[in-house]
């Protein structure tokens, strides 16, 4: 049988013999949305390239491209080929304006794979050397066409997390095939895959996954039925239908039809989908498969959500709590895993699959929402028009009072009103960035054209920042890079992310990256957020004790049951037994103050209030109530304890 086995050092070529080829390769899959290709072709063509821009839908600038490219759009619906001689292929303009336009899915709120910046995967992938990286792109994504609804939503189909999965073997066989092919190696045989993965979100999922696929054993194919025509019909009636006809076929556990020449004694080749790819391009012998090594060596992912069902339907529902199990995410055939985790992340289907941390499993927990710390905002003002409304959130923090059905609910604010002020209390917003407006329902009209019911609205909570800057999130990429140096000592990074995504010490972000370091590489703690009222009580705890420490230091009275002991048989070298003041001993003990921590300090702040100033500054507000799959855990029917407040597999 093969070997997909883990080895405690980086993979050496020492022993190599010169019939053997190894392979070395980092596996970047992308996250939901995200398309490295597309964010760049957006950027080149919107004159959008440079890291600092900032990014305004209300800048004439942004305006003026949007209205360029729609009348693009409708001259190409009308059959002209544009260009755009920016573009490294100028064709790929007439894509980009098909792929680019929102549809009635971007219509509903959610961004596309255009409009996303980098994540920290495509960042990381930028900075490696060309024959080592191997990108995938994220769930419902495809390169210069329209974000797939299948991918996105439910993290199924060609788009989704199995998809890309299988699409990572394939490129890993094609990049191998490629070496194969040169006249130098055509008798040399392939002994060894060395595999470093990193992804984000889905894609942290689907790393999570690759893993598992590539070390799995080898399996008995499944039965299942195809269609293979039509029943042949006799006769003619109205109403006559073609029957469909099946036959029976073996299949992967994807359901996909294979090859069965390509089965090894009657079973699934071993390595998953990456030994059959091997085998279907004779790349390798059945026999040379039992001695391939496959070693998983690194794996860097960002705040692993799976929120995946291959069956899954916006009519029909989803189940997105058996995934774990269903995605085999708790792989432990790695030498070493990094999983960086955002603290402040809350929307309802993007609870967070943990690691199960070991001496060679890290996982890391900082300020921050989704793609704060995976990456893919870009700097800009930020708007969310339904942090909350009247019709789910009027119960905000009044459990005791709460009522399954108030039929006045909807006009009543005092449930927003509480959660603006624990909005502000987080230091999420300041007061003047909050506002309760009305949102209009549409008009009902009665049959003899008269309108009724026409003032019904309900009650939202706008928050609007002008600025939100996009560059904390580079402090993860260093991060990464970091961990991934200290076992991997070959220059597969050519470029040093943090030349290419630079952050002055300096600074009050270098600051903060400093307070991080020593929590994620020393024996910092982790940073978490205190209100005003939690400092202020803190404060008051803390001068109660200062007092009781004062006093006992201050207390002369010693207790007379105790005396002093002597050691009469080395009178000498005699010391009481006890360290308390005997009676009319002048003696005074050395005046002591109550110890205290020292203050650390971020940039001449003290740590919470430099938490404030980066979740308001650098921090964004992920959920919405307007956006399918973007709203907040809890409302009307949750406890207040769930509300915004994230869930974890």
């Amino acid at each position: 049988m093969g070997y997909s086995f883990v080895y405690n050092a980086d993979t050496s070529d020492d022993d190599r013999k010169d019939d053997e080829l190894r392979f070395e390769f980092g596996i970047f899959i992308d996250g939901t949305l995200n398309n490295k290709k597309n964010t760049e072709t957006r950027k080149i063509v919107r004159g959008e390239t440079n890291e600092h821009v900032i990014i305004d839908p209300e800048s004439r600038h942004h305006k003026a491209n949007l209205h360029k490219e729609a009348l693009d759009y409708e001259k190409i619906k009308a059959g002209r080929i544009l260009k755009n001689e920016k573009l490294e292929k100028p064709e790929d303009y007439t894509k980009y304006i098909k792929g680019v336009y929102r549809n009635l899915l971007d219509k509903q709120g959610t961004d596309n794979s255009y409009s996303n910046d980098y994540t920290n995967v495509a960042r990381l992938w930028m900075c490696c050397t060309e024959d080592y990286r191997v990108y995938v792109e994220g769930m419902g994504t495809i390169d210069m066409e329209q974000d797939d609804g299948d991918g996105f939503m439910f993290g199924a189909g060609v788009t989704g997390i199995r998809g890309r999965v299988r699409e990572a073997c394939t490129r890993v066989v094609e990049r191998i095939k490629a070496e194969t092919d040169k006249p130098k190696n055509g008798k040399k045989i392939v002994s060894q895959i060395t595999l470093d993965v990193f992804g984000f979100s889905r894609g942290a999922a689907s790393a999570r996954n690759f893993m598992y696929e590539v070390t799995k054993p080898a399996y008995s194919p499944n039965v299942i039925a195809v269609q293979d025509g039509y029943e042949p019909t006799y006769g003619y009636y109205e109403g006559t239908r073609a029957q469909k006809k099946y036959k029976k076929v073996l299949a992967d556990t994807d359901g996909v039809s294979i090859n069965t020449t390509l089965l090894v004694d009657g079973f699934m080749p071993e390595f998953g989908h990456l030994g059959y790819c091997l085998l279907e391009k004779k790349l390798i012998t059945p026999k040379e498969l039992e001695r391939l090594e496959v070693v998983i060596r690194f794996v860097g992912v960002y705040d692993t959500v799976s929120s995946y069902d291959e069956l899954g339907s916006a009519l029909g529902g989803y189940n997105f709590d058996n995934d774990v199990a269903e995605l085999h995410l708790n792989s432990t055939r790695f030498q070493k895993m990094v999983h960086f985790t955002a603290k402040d992340e809350h929307r309802t289907n993007f609870a967070l699959t943990r690691i199960n941390p070991s001496a060679k499993a890290i996982e890391k927990n900082f300020p921050g929402v989704h793609c704060d710390i995976g990456g893919a905002y870009e700097h800009g003002p930020e708007v969310v028009d339904e942090i909350g409304t009247s019709l789910k959130d009027n119960h905000f923090k009044r459990a005791a009072y709460k009522i399954l059905f108030d039929p006045l609910a909807i006009y009543t604010k005092s449930g927003l009103e509480e959660l603006t002020e624990e909005l502000i209390d987080q230091h999420w917003y300041n007061r003047g960035e909050l506002v309760i407006n009305k949102q209009y329902l549409p008009s009902v009209y009665d049959p003899v054209g008269l309108t009724i019911l026409d003032a019904l609205y309900y009650e939202k909570l706008t928050g609007t920042k002008k600025l939100v800057r996009k560059d904390y999130s580079w402090i993860f990429a260093h991060f990464m890079e970091e961990f991934y140096k200290t076992i991997v000592m070959k220059p597969n990074f050519n470029l040093k992310t943090v030349e290419k995504y630079p952050i002055p010490e300096n600074s009050f972000l270098g600051s903060v990256k400093k307070h991080l370091h020593d929590y994620v590489f020393g024996e910092g703690k982790e940073w978490e957020f205190k209100t005003d009222a939690q400092l202020e009580y803190e404060s008051k705890e803390r001068e109660k004790l200062d007092k009781k420490l004062k006093a006992l230091e201050n207390n002369k009275q010693a207790d007379p049951a105790v005396k002093t002991v002597q050691d009469n048989l080395n009178p000498t070298y005699y010391k009481s037994k006890t360290d308390k003041i005997l009676p009319g001993d002048n003696t005074k003990p050395e005046k002591t103050e109550p110890s205290q921590l020292k203050e650390v300090v971020i940039y001449g702040y003290s740590v919470q209030k430099a938490l404030r100033i980066l979740r308001h500054d650098y921090c964004h507000w992920s959920s919405t109530r307007d956006w399918f799959g973007m709203e907040p855990n809890g409302g009307f029917f949750s406890a207040p304890e769930e509300d915004r407040k994230r869930k974890f597999h």
